[in-house]
């Protein structure tokens, strides 16, 4: 292997070892606040060729494992094995980088699911010590809502990962991101709320019903909800949360007249 660099979500470390030095050094820069030096819990070996076309991602047909997964087209090849901790990608592209990524958006969904969490798909902003979930599909304005955010931190404005700690759940934010986006963090806070964005040209929240919040969270958790075998365990996780904290739908425009509104959705809970 040419290189090889660890990076760590939520306290679990996973070494990529890479055969092109220059697609390593794309991916180190891009992860840079997530490199870690602790022993990995798991291992993903690369290997990359460069050609003039990208494969198509949204057409890889995915084979569910109880240990992992393993996917595969002609020119994109991976194995997730859980039980033995390490997977092997070999990807044909021009942007060998991005495809690598998806890859590692999936080791890391199966390993903090099977681990008591899940990634799930949201802006992560914090505010007085807590993290404010905003979250719906792409285009919903997740990354809206953090650059509207002033000086608030935030934890990632696409993806982040949310750990079980018995007492309350954990938001940590993740290295996945691209440059149009807000620069993640490598914090974590305590989830505070839950907020389904809609675009409007009112701002106010409304609460969710129980079927409601579930549907929602369900989709915004990525390749788990596909996932027959693990979709109970799923289901009782997006349970818990909502029982855990408040679950609003926020009708916002662009601006930052949301927070107002928010506040004072707290204040009555």
């Amino acid at each position: 292997m040419a290189d090889s660099f660890t990076i760590e979500i939520a306290g679990y470390p996973v070494r990529v070892d890479g055969d092109d030095a220059e697609v390593m050094y794309s991916l180190r820069q891009r992860y840079r606040s997530f490199l870690s030096l602790n022993q990995p819990l798991y291992v993903v070996e690369v290997h990359t060729r460069k050609v003039n076309r990208p494969p198509n991602l949204f057409d890889i047909p995915v084979q569910f494992h109880n240990d992992g997964l393993s996917l595969a087209t002609e020119r994109y090849k991976g194995q997730i094995d859980l039980q033995a901790s390490q997977a092997i990608l070999s990807v044909e592209s021009f942007s060998p980088a991005d495809d690598i990524e998806y890859f590692l958006r999936m080791v890391y969904s199966l390993l903090i699911f099977e681990r008591g969490g899940m990634l799930f798909h949201s802006a992560a902003i914090v505010r007085e010590n807590h993290a404010y979930l905003f979250f719906g599909l792409s285009g919903s304005g997740k990354t809206t809502a953090a650059r509207l955010s002033g000086d608030y931190l935030v934890l990632n404005d696409d993806l982040v990962a949310l750990i079980d700690c018995d007492t309350h759940w954990q938001v940590f934010g993740t290295p996945f991101w691209n440059p149009s986006q807000v620069e993640p963090s490598a914090s974590s806070a305590p989830l505070h709320i839950l907020l389904r964005l809609v675009q409007d040209q009112q701002v106010y929240v409304e609460p969710l019903t129980l079927a409601q919040g579930m549907a929602e969270m369900i989709t915004s958790v990525p390749l788990i909800n596909a996932n027959p075998s693990r979709t109970p365990e799923l289901v009782r996780r997006c349970q818990n949360l909502m029982e855990s904290v408040p679950v609003y739908r926020l009708h916002f425009r662009k601006d930052n007249t949301f927070w107002k509104v928010i506040t004072d959705a707290n204040d009555i809970v």
